[in-house]
């Protein structure tokens, strides 16, 4: 099974979805939604090119616990929207080891 996402400007992405992880393809996509809608959202703070690990570490530690607040008052919405904010510093973290 394949997840096409849609990115604005409208670019496509597919991700395969191997079939012991089938089932979770709905979910998987509302995240990777919710983490390009932050992304997106976020977009005006520069690029992440132009920033160190050690600075985004502490970033991605307030994301976590912005995720643990959200999760005690409840709201999916907001639940979903801080934990794309953790996958998002985890990828920045991530693509700026690789550099």
């Amino acid at each position: 099974m394949t997840v096409q996402v849609e990115i604005d400007p409208p670019k496509f992405m597919t991700i395969a979805i191997p079939p012991e992880v089938e089932q979770y393809a709905p979910e998987i996509r509302r995240f990777v939604e919710a983490m390009v809608y932050k992304l997106g959202v976020h977009s005006g703070k520069g690029k992440w090119e132009n920033q160190s690990i050690e600075s985004r570490v502490p970033k991605l530690e307030g994301e976590v616990k912005e995720l643990v607040e959200a999760i005690g008052r409840g709201n999916m919405v907001e639940v979903l929207l801080e934990a794309a904010d953790v996958a998002n510093y985890a990828l920045i973290i991530a693509a700026k080891v690789m550099e």
